[in-house]
């Protein structure tokens, strides 16, 4: 255990030093800068609107499912930020990348368009609080105004380390 908690740990450090980096420096705005800061206005403004209108699943609900028969098993977007995804992420889950950014929203349709509108779809990201997070907000919206029927936010009120790692729930470590 004392291996796993030096290696989260060590993630959490160079995840907060990255984040930390980003925020003391504000060179040129890139094309994805108004992408992320209407992300992050949604994310902020709008959390409760979702959460009241979304279908939450608990993690050990999703658990439980990605563990059955593979006929109930949930299409499953990871729609954070790659070094998480490497670290530990869902099994069979899919990296379509950070949902605050153009890239990542290109990328999550093309994975979700091949799938029926009535196929059920977890999304996740748990890069820090829910109500924090750029990520999930425009994935949800994303997949919503495709059509998608049966849309579920995976319940991670502080992380996905805190609220499925440590919960010694299924993980796949460093692929992505």
């Amino acid at each position: 255990m004392k291996t796993l908690n030096n290696k989260l740990s060590t993630a959490t450090f160079l995840l907060l030093a990255l984040f930390g980096m980003a925020a003391i420096y504000r060179g040129p705005l890139t094309a994805d800068e108004p992408i992320r800061q209407a992300a992050t206005h949604a994310a902020k403004s709008s959390a409760d609107t979702v959460l009241k209108d979304a279908h939450l699943i608990e993690p050990e609900e999703l658990a439980k499912k990605i563990s059955g028969p593979k006929e109930g098993v949930p299409v499953i977007f990871f729609v954070g930020y790659a070094v998480l995804y490497r670290g530990a992420h869902i099994p069979g889950a899919q990296n379509a990348g950070p949902a605050s950014t153009k890239e990542g929203i290109d990328q999550l349709k093309s994975l979700a368009y091949p799938l029926p509108l009535d196929r059920e779809i977890v999304i996740y990201c748990g890069c820090c609080p829910f109500d924090k997070c750029p990520n999930i907000l425009p994935a949800y919206h994303a997949l919503e105004a495709m059509g998608f029927k049966r849309l579920e936010i995976l319940d991670l009120p502080q992380s996905f380390a805190h609220d499925w790692v440590e919960k010694s729930l299924p993980v796949i470590r460093g692929h992505g």
